[in-house]
């Protein structure tokens, strides 16, 4: 694992140098620091996969026409995995009252 500045060039040449990194997540909280990073990954022709997060989804554009192989909306994400973990934890204190909605009758 590396950590380093995003907006360090020379972090970037370090990174594309070695063969050994086959991840990149770029999930920086400013836009312009994930697509810079995602550029630099670019001019330097990274072959591992790169995914990012963007906030709202005119970012999660932006980043998907960079090429990268993977850019969500934190936001969107975040929401529907909340919903997913209270749905779980409601139907296992309470399965009484839960109902299975991928079962249809």
């Amino acid at each position: 694992m590396l950590l380093a500045d995003a907006t360090d060039s020379d972090f970037w040449r370090r990174v594309c140098v070695r063969d050994s990194i086959d991840l990149a997540v770029l999930a920086m909280p400013k836009h312009a620091a994930n697509v810079h990073a995602a550029q630099s990954l670019k001019s330097c022709d990274f072959h591992g996969v790169v995914a990012a997060t963007g906030l709202f989804d005119d970012e999660v554009k932006e980043l998907r026409e960079l090429g990268l192989d993977t850019a969500f909306n934190l936001y969107a994400e975040a929401g529907s995995g909340f919903a997913g973990h209270v749905y779980n934890v409601f139907s296992q204190q309470r399965p009484d009252l839960s109902y299975d909605w991928r079962v249809r009758e």
